[in-house]
């Protein structure tokens, strides 16, 4: 993001359902919905001059998202830069030749804040480019992991019901399927 604030949305970026606000919180700012939203409704895009780890790596890490093999959107200062992390998320990524939108996992209903969980696009590489991605967890929920960090930290039950659901980025699918064997050959 630029220091005279966020970055002019390009026309082709899909603009964020109009029932999205931005809020802030005890522990900072987040998206909520005002309206509710069902299984699989496309929230917002999230969007960003891509850049690869080296190239990114003078930028603050804050609100960078993995995105593909060594590359990252950077921030823009829009409401996508401020999708929380949730270890029970009720959004993912979804990733569609080249773009990147949040859905929704479930129903969501009007008041609650948007999250995805950031190890579904974080790599151990990306960990390592990026050492601030790897933080103290307060996402509250009961089945907390109590740090963010990477997909490959994940436990295998986890790291499987985000195969399962789609809910892991393609890169990320390429770094684990060797961690899930059975699952290595439905990917190919």
């Amino acid at each position: 993001m630029s220091s005279s604030g966020p970055l002019p949305t390009p026309d082709w970026v899909l603009r964020p359902h109009a029932g999205l606000a931005l809020r802030v919180t005890e522990m900072g700012r987040g998206v909520f919905t005002l309206t509710g939203h069902p299984p699989g409704e496309i929230l917002l895009e999230h969007w960003g001059p891509r850049a690869r780890f080296s190239e990114a790596a003078h930028h603050n890490p804050d609100h960078i998202l993995e995105v593909g093999d060594y590359q990252v959107f950077l921030a823009t200062g829009g409401i996508d830069d401020f999708v929380n992390h949730g270890c029970n998320p009720n959004c993912r990524l979804e990733f569609r030749e080249g773009r990147v939108f949040l859905a929704a996992l479930r129903a969501i209903a009007p008041g609650e804040e948007l999250n995805f969980d950031y190890a579904t696009s974080t790599t151990r590489e990306g960990l390592s480019a990026f050492p601030g991605w790897r933080f103290r967890c307060l996402c509250g929920a009961t089945d907390c992991r109590f740090e963010v960090s990477c997909a490959e930290e994940l436990a295998p039950e986890r790291l499987r019901h985000y195969w399962n659901i789609g809910a892991l980025a393609p890169h990320v699918q390429r770094r684990v399927a060797s961690l899930l064997p059975h699952m290595s050959a439905e990917a190919a």
